[in-house]
């Protein structure tokens, strides 16, 4: 392969035109028809029963498939013309099958390169782990071994999250990064995601679970792997949900918008009475995460304690409109 131009770096901007991808392996498309732009400082929550294609979206945008039609491009330059090394610098990635190495808490958050003390500490601390990382037994010096067995489920999603903040880099794409976290660790994320858009970072995260999308300013929705809505959080989930005004905090009468970039927190409200979560006529959230689902969405930048580390929370149920897949593709 001819060796590639080396590029600036980039700010952020993210496009996304007339997307199509295909799993290697398959003949089928996976992802057909995506499109959309993020400027820095945005967050986008991509949402979607399993199956939509959510994960396959996740590794293009990161460079691990290529584009079977249309084009990724970051700072106008396709995905394909950065070089891998730059890439792997400029792009944050959480996968969602979370990959750790035998090896060291440090040498994981390092990606395995030499770690730099400073650097690491400061993804632990945006990622809200340092505590959590201090407690182990030999703290960031902790010996994990192979896939991060000594750590549990949620540890291991923290130290995934700080590895993706290491450097800071200018995108960050989240694949159903609160799949395994307690409460604690799903506020030190939507925590992790704010502070990140405020430093001007683009944010996507591929979300399964309402509490995901509370940092988000826009949402896209994909079904059986096309897109089928985008726009503003509060309007694709007035679009697609049939109790959104228990679902979206209100001031005055209105519906409150995500916050701006950078901008303060304001003060959750407080949570309404428990309602049935609903996503049109086809997705219902089974009960015990119903309380959960309300109050993340009714306080953005809160979540809400009740779940200890380690209990799943349930996905949504899907009726026959819109039934997922068995396998994410």
């Amino acid at each position: 392969e001819a060796q590639k131009t080396a590029l600036p770096a980039p700010r952020g901007v993210v496009e996304v035109t007339g997307l199509a991808a295909i799993a290697p392996g398959e003949q089928k498309p996976a992802l057909v028809g995506i499109a959309f732009r993020l400027e820095p400082g945005q967050a986008l929550g991509v949402i979607g029963p399993s199956g939509a294609g959510k994960t396959t979206l996740a590794r293009v945008l990161t460079g691990i498939w290529p584009p079977a039609q249309g084009k990724v491009r970051i700072d106008g330059a396709a995905i394909d013309q950065w070089p891998e090394d730059a890439l792997g610098r400029h792009v944050g990635y959480l996968p969602q099958e979370i990959g750790l190495f035998s090896g060291t808490v440090a040498n994981n958050i390092a990606r395995l390169g030499e770690p730099d003390d400073a650097r690491v500490i400061e993804a632990a601390t945006r990622a809200g782990a340092h505590e959590m990382l201090l407690g182990l037994p030999q703290g960031y010096n902790t010996e994990i071994g192979a896939g991060g067995q000594r750590l549990s489920a949620g540890q291991r999603q923290r130290v995934a999250l700080a590895r993706a903040l290491y450097n800071d880099p200018p995108l960050l794409v989240l694949d159903e990064p609160n799949a395994n976290l307690d409460a604690q660790g799903e506020q030190a994320l939507v925590d992790a995601i704010r502070a990140a858009k405020a430093r001007g970072r683009t944010v996507i995260i591929m979300a399964h679970r309402p509490s995901a999308i509370a940092a988000c300013d826009l949402l896209l929705m994909v079904d059986r792997g096309r897109q089928v809505d985008l726009g503003p959080r509060d309007e694709v989930l007035k679009r697609r949900t049939r109790n959104y005004t228990q679902l979206v905090p209100r001031k005055g009468g209105r519906a409150e918008a995500p916050a701006a970039p950078g901008a303060a927190p304001s003060t959750p409200p407080a949570a309404p009475a428990t309602p049935t979560v609903r996503l049109g006529s086809d997705v219902e959230m089974p009960a015990r995460a119903r309380r959960r689902a309300v109050e993340a969405a009714a306080a953005p930048d809160r979540v809400p304690a009740g779940r200890p580390e380690g209990e799943e929370e349930a996905p949504l149920r899907l009726g026959p409109e819109s039934r997922a897949r068995k396998a994410e593709t």
